[in-house]
């Protein structure tokens, strides 16, 4: 995630429903100098696990399309 994904929801969202996901985990798991590591992990993995399941059905046209282009000699 880049930190324009991350600091423009940060600074310009006011409702807690409408975060996206990585400020969402930041704010509603980190209550000052208390880190909730295994909710704030369970949170990534099921943050991470939608693009990597589309990936993983799709890998043969990603890989078809890198490859589209390319010549041989």
């Amino acid at each position: 995630v880049s930190w324009a994904q991350f600091l423009y929801p940060l600074a310009f969202t006011t409702s807690a429903d409408q975060l996206v996901l990585p400020v969402g985990i930041v704010t509603s798991l980190i209550k000052g100098d208390v880190f909730n590591w295994g909710q704030i992990m369970t949170g990534t993995l099921l943050g991470a696990a939608p693009p990597l399941i589309i990936y993983a059905f799709l890998m043969d046209y990603y890989i078809a399309g890198l490859t589209a282009g390319a010549t041989k000699g």
